[in-house]
């Protein structure tokens, strides 16, 4: 029994150095860390961004652990004829164009197809705004104001300006409008420019409030069919019908005349309502003369 036990003892010494040494190999093969992809060089590198645009699209792709996806997604954009330029204005205006599903991407540029986009407008597209093949319900849009606007080249221009058309609801919001400006005797032309008008989303309003708009151009008395009533709701929607009394009341003041004859301002210019208390004060000379 004495030996038995000096036995083990001593096999016990001569292992433990073997243990250690697994454990030490072990240890050291777990707590490796491997390679971590370095999206911000991959930006640059591979898909043409600016440094600065890099460093900022990098911060929402710190996820990405693997170049795969990405790569996946370049080489379906090259495939369908993007210049390294356009990738490169798309990825800086949506960086998670490269976190796309390649399947979705292939979808959409199909149906883009369908509803007659040629290849180099599909490019184009995608270059302004690359959600359009990865949302797929975007494109139904596109569609309608293919068939409203009449060519793609207003649509770009249109989109250029207001990314938020394909944003609208069009069976609730869009359609409704564009019927109710049309009641009130505006042509498809004006309405197009509206669409335009970058800092004026006036057919994406709701209903109502382009009612309550066109009601208070109504009490201004610009007639709907003259050529101010469209200039006269993109600045009421500007201000809201709730100032335009407001305003009023301090044209009055700032030109020095009653409210009837800046009515008379405004039917000539409406864009006088929507001028800052600093700007009115240095052009008083130029208001009073509109009501005269």
């Amino acid at each position: 029994m004495l030996y038995l036990r000096r036995y083990l003892l001593s096999t016990a010494r001569v292992a433990s150095p073997l243990a250690d040494l697994h454990r030490q190999l072990l240890y050291s093969t777990t707590t490796t860390s491997p390679v971590r992809f370095a999206v911000e060089e991959f930006l640059v590198a591979t898909c043409g961004l600016t440094p600065v645009q890099a460093l900022k699209s990098s911060k929402h792709l710190a996820h990405l652990k693997s170049p795969s996806k990405p790569e996946a997604v370049l080489t379906f954009l090259n495939d369908i004829g993007m210049a390294k330029a356009d990738v490169a204005a798309a990825i800086a205006s949506d960086h998670l164009i490269l976190c796309s599903r390649v399947d979705t991407l292939k979808r959409c540029v199909a149906t883009l197809h369908e509803i007659g986009l040629s290849p180099p407008q599909i490019c184009s597209l995608i270059s302004l705004i690359p959600r359009i093949v990865c949302r797929p319900g975007q494109i139904r849009r596109i569609e309608f104001y293919l068939s409203f606007v009449g060519s793609f080249d207003k649509v770009h221009t249109i989109i250029k300006r207001n990314a938020w058309v394909l944003d609208g609801d069009l069976e609730r919001v869009v359609k409704p409008n564009i019927a109710f400006l049309r009641q009130c005797g505006m042509t498809d032309c004006e309405i197009v420019k509206a669409f335009s008008l970058a800092w004026c989303p006036l057919v994406r309003a709701k209903p109502e409030r382009l009612k309550e708009i066109v009601v208070c151009a109504d009490e201004l008395g610009v007639p709907r069919h003259s050529a101010m009533f469209k200039h006269a709701l993109v600045r009421i929607y500007a201000i809201s019908p709730e100032k335009i009394g407001s305003r009023l009341d301090f044209l009055k003041k700032a030109i020095g005349c009653s409210e009837a004859e800046v009515r008379i301002a405004v039917l000539r210019n409406p864009a006088i309502l929507a001028m800052s208390d600093d700007r009115a004060y240095r052009h008083v000379d130029f208001l009073k003369m509109k009501v005269v």
